[in-house]
């Protein structure tokens, strides 16, 4: 059995080179197919296509909220604003050697997770994404210039966005072809997956944590094909992961997964359960892989400026009382909600495919073809040819089936999904057209063996690659001039387009520096992380003077009892603002109805009205009953439906009438100490919000424009912002009588 196993390992132990095509499992080894020259075209054609359809995934413009708040977090950290902070670990002094100040003092929020040192429940800002942080801002301010205005800096993150792309999509083709796949096979499957991903690929840290699983992807790869320390690589991926992005937690969930279903394919072996069918892993690729959850655990608790709690969070995010609650958000919503943002269904094609092929491979795999067998003298042994069959490999399915689960329940990791399950359908795919092979000559009584793949079906399969990869190379130009070059206005930089600036209050924002804005602004949380960035901070602390009610990284700079507040107080306003608004609308109504002396007064009341009121004594319009009334057309009895006997409009107005109830609203604005208010016109809660402030003599509007700004009467940091606006004022009047003055003359 040692021997057995020693010569399986060695068999593994060959990579996968350019022109082969393999079957994976312990026995068969490599099959080589085909020659070098048509296997340079081969490479060429498929690396090629992979990067096409990687660039592609990449051009959609996808809001980028985290975007700018990595920018303004990155602002921070590079200032010696922080240093002082207290409980800072000796990671975050060893950083300040290098001119990156990490803290746990949240400087960009109003009402963040509190720290201090000597409670470990309020353990403050983990901020995971540190290292992006600071990369991001390093790329804007590459080439100096105004921090928040356009800059050259900018385009350097849209290049950096599609290497990454291009990057995950090479690695992830690099693990299929390690594991066997044929160069067509491994470039079709990785192309569907990058571009199925093509409207959740953004500006953000989360997309550095699929990179970093396409890396471990080619690890694991390496280690199943009798390479076992190849684990180590994952030393100095978990140190930049573990900084980068919190989803290394995923890291660790895939090899907790790998080690368990190893031990149990390795009992099966030596206890003989259904032999040669499960894969094997021997004594020394087990041992690499302990070594790889040591080092997936401990590096990420080590290498991080907040130790222990580096690893912590992200569990306490996942699985507690937290998790089931930020996973109502719109992007961790699952992939059957359509109200969830990005396009599901290229997904649930991709995975429809996949559950199709896994049912092939069981049908093809179980009926296993038998040898003739030969008889020893003593006739109490027989020996078999060895001959390439696939086995199964519990892991591999387990690593699957985690992350199958993760993107069905929500769909922020359909990304992830459609990159690491890439890899095992193609092999899965692979190994269906060996059986094939197989079967068939084991139906003509030839040896049961993989020959070379005739030229004929490999010079066409080169230039369908070729082909392919200029035709999407084709679809990516078009897409890059349709979207950055056609569409929006042609002064803006690409960068901007991409992340949406059209959906930032950028002209908003210019009011909160012009007239000295302090405090707390209550916005909408999509707009946070411009709103903080977009401001001039304080030279003396690095903080932006109006700190935001929320923003972008909610699970991880808030509790989840403010995320709860700040989702009452928008659903509260939203309700008693729509009751304002039909509370009014209704007195309007009867008062212009009550006004009305003749039935064409009436009639036209009627026919304006019939969008708010469709139906008359609940007969449809063309009931003889209803025909009847339109013709007499009496008023009370119009008056008595808006009035008393409609439930609906009963309740608005006792709601409306109970006048406290506006007021307790904005009470507890003033509880947080909110003295700002920024909300966008088209967020669909801003009309029914902003009806409670104008019925309020507490609040004024400042801001003409598309956004909202309004400020506190009395608070006392409005009080210089209300003098500059009245100096500013004065000042465009005198303008305007000049100008007028001037066109008199």
């Amino acid at each position: 059995m040692a021997k057995n196993d020693k010569k399986n390992t060695d068999l593994l132990s060959q990579s996968a080179d350019t022109e082969d095509i393999s079957l994976s499992g312990e026995s068969g080894g490599e099959v080589k197919t085909g020659k070098k020259g048509l296997s340079r075209w081969l490479w060429f054609g498929c690396v090629s296509l992979v990067v096409a359809a990687s660039m592609q995934s990449a051009t959609l413009t996808i809001g980028g909220n985290d975007t700018w708040v990595a920018m303004a977090c990155g602002r921070y950290q590079l200032g010696p604003w922080s240093m002082e902070d207290p409980g800072r670990t000796w990671q975050m002094k060893l950083l300040d050697k290098f001119g990156v100040h990490v803290t746990w003092c949240d400087p960009l929020s109003a009402t963040s997770r509190p720290y201090y040192p000597d409670d470990k429940k309020s353990f403050g800002w983990v901020n995971q994404n540190w290292l992006t942080h600071v990369l991001f801002y390093k790329m804007k301010t590459a080439y100096g210039g105004d921090e928040f205005g356009p800059q050259k800096g900018e385009f350097l993150i849209v290049i950096y966005k599609f290497v990454q792309a291009v990057l995950t999509g090479l690695f992830i083709y690099w693990a299929a072809r390690v594991l066997g796949a044929h160069p067509l096979i491994a470039a079709g499957t990785v192309a569907f997956g990058m571009l199925l991903s093509r409207s959740f690929i953004d500006l953000r840290p989360n997309v550095s944590s699929i990179l970093f699983a396409a890396i471990m992807m080619v690890v694991l790869a390496y280690w199943k094909k009798g390479r076992p320390w190849a684990i180590l690589w994952m030393i100095p991926v978990m140190m930049l992961w573990g900084n980068v992005h919190g989803g290394f937690i995923y890291a660790i969930m895939i090899f907790v997964i790998m080690l368990s279903a190893n031990l149990v394919q390795q009992f099966f072996e030596s206890a003989e359960f259904w032999p040669d069918r499960f894969f094997r892993p021997g004594a020394v690729r087990l041992k690499a892989l302990v070594a790889g959850l040591i080092t997936v655990v401990v590096v990420p608790a080590f290498f991080s400026p907040f130790g222990l709690e580096n690893l912590l969070h992200p569990l306490l995010v996942a699985t507690g009382k937290e998790g089931k609650q930020w996973r109502g958000v719109s992007e961790w919503l699952p992939i059957w909600n359509w109200a969830g943002f990005g396009n599901a269904t290229p997904y649930i094609v991709y995975i429809s495919l996949g559950a199709l092929f896994l049912l092939v491979w069981w049908i093809a795999f179980l009926p296993k073809p038998k040898l003739a067998q030969s008889r020893r003298r003593s006739r109490k042994k027989t020996t078999s040819e060895s001959f390439p069959w696939p086995t199964i490999d519990l892991a591999f399915l387990g690593v699957m089936g985690i992350t199958l689960l993760m993107s069905l329940l929500s769909r922020r990791f359909i990304f992830l999904g459609g990159v690491v399950l890439a890899p095992f359908l193609a092999l899965m795919v692979q190994e269906i057209v060996n059986m094939l092979r197989i079967k068939r000559r084991h139906r003509q009584n030839l040896p049961l063996e993989l020959k070379p793949l005739p030229r004929k079906f490999a010079l066409p399969g080169a230039l369908a690659g070729v082909l392919v990869t200029a035709i999407m190379g084709w679809v990516f130009y078009g897409s890059i001039d349709d979207i950055y070059y056609k569409r929006s206005a042609k002064n803006m930089s690409m960068f901007r387009k991409m992340v949406g600036i059209a959906d930032q209050p950028v002209n908003a924002i210019k009011y909160f520096d012009m007239f000295k804005f302090k405090g707390v602004v209550f916005n909408e949380w999509t707009h946070g992380g411009f709103v903080a960035f977009g401001q001039a901070p304080d030279p003396k602390t690095g903080e932006p003077p109006c700190k935001v009610f929320m923003d972008g990284r909610a699970q991880a700079a808030y509790t989840l009892e403010h995320y709860l507040l700040w989702r009452e107080l928008s659903g509260q306003g939203n309700m008693l603002g729509q009751s304002l608004a039909v509370a009014n609308r209704l007195r309007a109504d009867i008062a212009v109805l009550q006004r009305a002396k003749t039935k064409d007064q009436i009639k036209k009341f009627l026919l304006n009205r019939q969008m708010h009121y469709a139906s008359w004594f609940n007969e449809p319009p063309e009931s003889p009953r209803y025909l009847l009334w339109l013709r007499n057309l009496n008023k009370e009895e119009i008056l008595s439906v808006l009035i008393p006997a409609e439930k609906e409009n009963r309740r608005k107005f006792a709601q409306y009438e109970k006048s406290n109830l506006p007021e307790m609203w904005l009470d507890e604005l003033d509880e947080e100490n909110i003295n700002v208010v920024l909300l966008d016109s088209v967020w669909g809660k801003s009309e029914r919000i902003i009806a409670l402030f104008r019925h309020s003599d507490r609040w004024v509007s400042v801001y003409p424009g598309r956004y909202y700004i309004l400020l506190r009467r009395d608070h006392e940091l409005n009080k210089e912002s209300f003098e500059l606006i009245k100096k500013y004022n004065a000042m465009r009047a005198l303008e305007r009588v000049k100008n007028n003055k001037t066109k008199k003359d």
